[in-house]
Order: structure tokens, then sequence, then C-alpha cells
């Protein structure tokens, strides 16, 4: 996603899962402007990312592989809106394998989570027209209010020169 190198060249760009949001404010807002550059004109963006609005308390979890166990934690940094979550592995005959620190390794995450206003102001940042807002289960057409209770949110953005 980081090296997005096309201009013109699509009608639409889909994010799912929660993956906008891994690189932080600066590195997300060049990835919306390298969409926006990838779009033809009248091109959409559809970016599912993980809402700020979400309260995340400190959770540990845990569960049985075949192998062992998978034992995880999460929280929030309020004061930056990341969410954070690591985990860790610890197999039946006693070895514990922990995650490595290393780009590209994802049992230690740190992803930026965005208000819809955020959002929308990264769209027009980036020279996109906001078209939009859903939750990851309501996509009715026309959209309705989004409930507060999403974990995952929708943003629709259009080019328009």
């Amino acid at each position: 996603m980081r090296e997005i190198d096309y201009e013109n060249e699509f009608d639409g760009c889909v994010i799912l899962s929660g993956s906008f949001g891994f690189f932080g404010d600066v590195d997300d807002q060049k990835l919306l402007v390298s969409i926006r550059k990838a779009l033809k004109k009248g091109g959409k963006v559809f970016i599912m990312f993980t809402s700020a609005n979400e309260q995340i308390d400190n959770s540990r979890s845990w569960r049985e592989l075949d192998d062992g166990w998978q034992l995880g934690e999460e929280w929030l940094e309020a004061e930056t809106s990341v969410r954070c979550g690591t985990g860790f592995i610890i197999r039946k005959d006693g070895t514990m394998i922990v995650p490595k620190d290393e780009p590209g390794y994802n049992a230690n995450e740190r992803i930026r989570c965005y208000t819809i206003p955020e959002m929308r102001a990264m769209l027009s940042k980036a020279g996109f027209e906001y078209s939009a807002s859903y939750s990851d289960r309501h996509l009715e057409v026309p959209p309705k209010p989004v409930p507060k209770s999403a974990i995952r949110r929708i943003v629709v953005g259009e080019r328009k020169i």
C-alpha cells in the first residue's frame, strides 16, 4: 500500500478489514494522496477503518491451539487514539514463541483509530470529496446514521477533478 505508483488508472479502491491506520497519521495521509492520484476522475475510494469511538479496556485473552495456547493483550492509548495489541504462543512442550520486533510482523500491533470527522478531513486534504459513511454491518443505501457501537467504520470519497 505504501508504494502505489499509478496515475489515473482505476475506477475504485477498496481498503478492508481495518488495515487503514497501521502507518500513522503522516503516512496514512500520504496513502490517500497516492490513491487519489491512482484513481480516474469520478473514481471512488471505500475505506474501512477502526473507530476511535470504540471504548477499549485493557483486556487479555487466550485460545487453545493444536499444539499449545495463544495469549494476547489489547489496550487503547487514549492520548493518541492508537489501539495496541500484543500476543505470544506457549507450546505444550513449554516453548514460548514471542513476537519479533521487525517490520511487517504484526504480533505487536499499533493501529491509529480515527473518527469520521478526522477521515473526512483527511479525504478532503488528499483531494477527495466525501460521499458517505457506514459501519461494517450497516451498508444501507441511502446511508443511515452510523451506530456509535460500530467498531469498524467506512467512509467513501470521490475524486472529482
